[in-house]
């Protein structure tokens, strides 16, 4: 790997990778879209047919499901972020720069966050809090893993209040649009699905509410790739993976 500001030499016997922030936000924002449709249109057929399956199609690709194609995505994309969060740990000190060990925690937050993606830990939190919340909770309460979700934002974003005064203006700005976004697609989002499916079911508009909330965690996700991206090639210059050749 090297960072140069603005062009490399080829290796003599090697292959080099580039990060592009633009051209890599468009890819994965075109294929979310692609999954966010697919979604839409698979919910359509199921609740104007009643057939809920259409040969495995409906539920592979329904981004409220669990172990299907958009959980596989979303959880990839945070894979990614926290890769892109380890490299600028690396590079931070490297270069002796200010909040190294900050940048270390979130990159192990993301892959956190991934996990729990791909594996639906968060859903282990549901029936506790529902005992420990007295039974069966409704309302805002009806998914009782936002309580400690909600919880787990306030302290992070206490924690990391100077690191993200310390960024640059641009970045500074995109991490603040991810934020809400995720967090208001993930726990906001989950709050007024509670609400609906305690009055009305699981109906069109539950499924709905549901996509707009899996939709918006993606969004949040691939804005912040993008922010760091952009915060790499700003602070380092080009970043290159190379494999083979010459260290």
């Amino acid at each position: 790997m090297s960072t140069l500001p603005g062009h490399h030499d080829k290796a003599d016997d090697g292959h080099e990778i580039g990060l592009v922030a633009s051209s890599g936000t468009r890819v994965l924002s075109a294929i979310a879209v692609l999954l966010v449709v697919a979604s839409v249109t698979g919910q359509i057929v199921a609740h104007s047919t009643g057939h809920n399956t259409v040969y495995g199609l409906i539920p592979a690709f329904d981004l409220d499901g669990e172990a299907n194609i958009p959980t596989f995505y979303s959880g990839a994309l945070l894979l990614v972020a926290s890769a892109l969060l380890a490299l600028v740990a690396v590079l931070a000190r490297k270069t002796r720069a200010p909040f190294a060990n900050s940048w270390a925690v979130l990159a192990l937050g993301f892959l956190f966050l991934s996990c729990d993606e791909l594996g639906c830990i968060h859903e282990m939190m549901v029936q506790p809090m529902r005992e420990l919340l007295g039974g069966q909770p409704h309302g805002v309460l009806y998914s009782g893993w936002v309580v400690p979700a909600t919880l787990g934002v306030l302290i992070v974003v206490v924690s990391f209040w100077r690191f993200w005064r310390h960024l640059p203006d641009r970045t500074r700005r995109l991490v603040l649009v991810a934020g809400l976004l995720f967090v208001g697609g993930s726990v906001g989002m989950e709050v007024i699905g509670g609400l609906y499916r305690d009055r009305h079911g699981l109906d069109f508009v539950n499924a709905m509410i549901s996509t707009v909330e899996e939709s918006a965690e993606m969004a949040g996700v691939i804005i912040f790739i993008h922010a760091m991206m952009g915060y790499i090639g700003e602070q380092y210059g080009l970043v290159v993976l190379r494999f083979g050749g010459r260290a």
